[in-house]
């Protein structure tokens, strides 16, 4: 375990915060373009979407 005071531990914990915060980004994208996605479809199309295992 590295200590976070000192200058590798604050590399290594930035590092690690990059790409969490990249991951929780295009998590965010990937839902925003799935609920644009859907607002074109009508409620048949939507319902028969959500009933597909």
């Amino acid at each position: 375990m590295h200590d976070p005071t000192d200058p590798v531990g604050k590399l290594l914990f930035t590092a690690l915060a990059m790409v969490a915060e990249f991951e929780a980004d295009l998590a965010r994208m990937r839902t925003r373009e799935g609920h644009e996605g859907r607002q074109g479809q009508g409620q048949a199309a939507r319902q028969a979407a959500e009933a597909e295992p």
